[in-house]
């Protein structure tokens, strides 16, 4: 990638972050584009409940 495509990226995760107001549609909005970008057919996320700190994320 070139700084021409990592900064669009940064620019939609960004928006994508800036967008949501609950945790759990942040998480799963974020991983979406995040697969998006990445190509990847995947992903895990995993969360405490109690303070919705992420454990773990892979693609």
């Amino acid at each position: 990638m070139n700084k021409d495509q990592l900064l669009a990226v940064l620019y939609d995760l960004s928006l994508t972050i800036g967008r949501e107001v609950t945790v759990d549609a942040l998480l799963t909005k974020v991983v979406q584009r995040l697969l998006f970008h990445t190509g990847c057919r995947s992903a895990s996320s995993f969360t405490t409940r109690m303070d919705w700190t992420p454990i773990a994320a892979a693609c």
